[in-house]
């Protein structure tokens, strides 16, 4: 991987991406998904007004603007999930992931590394014998090393709805509730995604998320 900037080149970087992916259709109505993988970059720390005796930076937009000195993250996850058919017409969703965050030393400079877990269960019917319909329920925890821990709870309407014979279209609405120390804040969640069948050996995958990650991890906790 290459990260460029249209200004400030000298902040370019390269990285190494290592993933792998697992799937098993179990039968018609039940299956299994997992995937894994590891991200080792050399980054640039992102734009802070000053660095506060060697700690966190402190960011203030009316201050010129500084960078941390760069550093290499590490990066791991990992997500296990699935679909079980139950009765003639339900289905029983359930997912489990974990990911860490890890910088390099710097001297003078506090990065503020993290490790995360997340499980979701759900449930969906069929409608008809292209479109299913549910709700789902999850929580997520982030753990940071210098600031406090995030724990959050996410509510969402989840379905399902072939568009062909090829074509299977997924989507998620709802919303996460986060609450990091005493401040709580809810956000918005979404999942929309295509998959087709190119032939019987090769698909397409296609969409859009917006969902709650530890960020970056740089200057202080976020929640992005």
């Amino acid at each position: 991987a290459y990260v460029g900037y249209r200004k400030n080149s000298g902040l370019n970087y390269l990285g190494n991406i290592l993933a792998a992916s697992y799937v098993k259709e179990l039968s018609r109505r039940s299956n299994l998904q997992a995937t894994g993988g590891v991200t080792r970059t050399d980054t640039q720390g992102v734009a802070a007004s000053s660095v506060n005796g060697g700690g966190l930076a402190d960011a203030n937009a009316d201050r010129p603007l500084t960078f941390l000195p760069r550093t290499t993250i590490t990066q791991g996850y990992g997500t296990v999930s699935g679909s079980v058919g139950v009765g003639r017409r339900g289905l029983v969703d359930w997912s489990a992931s974990a990911g860490i965050n890890r910088y390099d030393e710097v001297a003078g400079v506090t990065f503020n590394n993290s490790t995360s877990a997340a499980a979701l269960g759900g449930w969906r019917y069929e409608l008809s014998e292209r479109t299913t319909l549910g709700f789902a329920v999850g929580v997520d925890w982030f753990g940071y090393d210098v600031t406090d821990d995030s724990f959050g709870v996410t509510a969402a309407f989840t379905g399902t709805h072939d568009l062909g014979r090829e074509t299977t279209m997924t989507f998620a609405v709802g919303a996460t509730r986060t609450t990091t120390g005493d401040e709580s804040t809810t956000s918005g969640r979404f999942l929309l995604s295509f998959a087709r069948a190119l032939t019987e050996t090769s698909s397409l995958n296609a969409g859009i998320r917006q969902s709650v990650t530890p960020g970056t991890g740089l200057q202080a906790a976020t929640n992005d």
